[in-house]
């Protein structure tokens, strides 16, 4: 968690509050006390160890609010998504009939199986860990947010999914094919996740 504090530290800093050494260590110790339970007590303790002013409170309050915002993958917010339960079920069984056909491809990819499942926590942890290897704290400018959108997709397993989609998009098996355009789908999907 220490790691997470020093790169939200940086996104403040990024933003134009004025944190210095003393002030991540009395921030830490008193992320310590108040704990990671309740998001709102976390926010304000955010807010009054690290701002000096109002302004400073509004930028550490948006800041948090993006910076550990992870409602990019919910349900309720997914388009392609109603049902989630109902959508798990429809894919295994899919899945099985697929065993049944050993001539149909099926997805091999980590990042494909999880979008298939619909898997929001891992999605949502592989793209944090991903933005903490392509460097997503040291940008500085706007018009990077397309490049690292980039990065992080590639770091995730971009490339293994796109041999997914395309190996299942082949052949003339209507279930592997449809799951080829709802991996697409997927796909665009996290891509406008993985931008905001």
């Amino acid at each position: 968690m220490q790691q997470t504090l020093e790169d939200f530290y940086k996104v403040i800093r990024a933003a134009g509050v004025n944190v210095s050494p003393s002030d991540t260590i009395e921030t830490s110790r008193t992320v310590a006390l108040v704990g990671y339970a309740d998001r709102s007590i976390l926010k304000n303790a955010f807010q009054v160890s690290l701002a000096k002013s109002e302004t400073e409170q509004d930028l550490v309050a948006e800041c948090f609010e993006q910076f550990f915002s992870f409602d990019t993958f919910s349900a309720a917010n997914d388009p392609h998504s109603n049902n989630t339960a109902a959508a798990s079920d429809e894919a295994n069984d899919q899945q099985e009939v697929k065993s049944e056909q050993n001539e149909v491809p099926q997805a091999q990819s980590e990042l494909a199986k999880m979008l298939l499942e619909g898997d929001t926590a891992s999605l949502a942890i592989e793209m944090k860990k991903a933005a903490r290897e392509v460097g997503l704290t040291d940008i500085w400018f706007f018009t990077q947010k397309s490049l690292y959108a980039q990065k992080i997709m590639q770091k995730m397993g971009l490339r293994d999914l796109q041999n997914d989609i395309a190996a299942m998009g082949k052949g003339d098996c209507p279930s592997s094919i449809a799951q080829a355009g709802e991996l697409r789908n997927a796909k665009e999907y996290l891509a406008e996740g993985v931008k905001d």
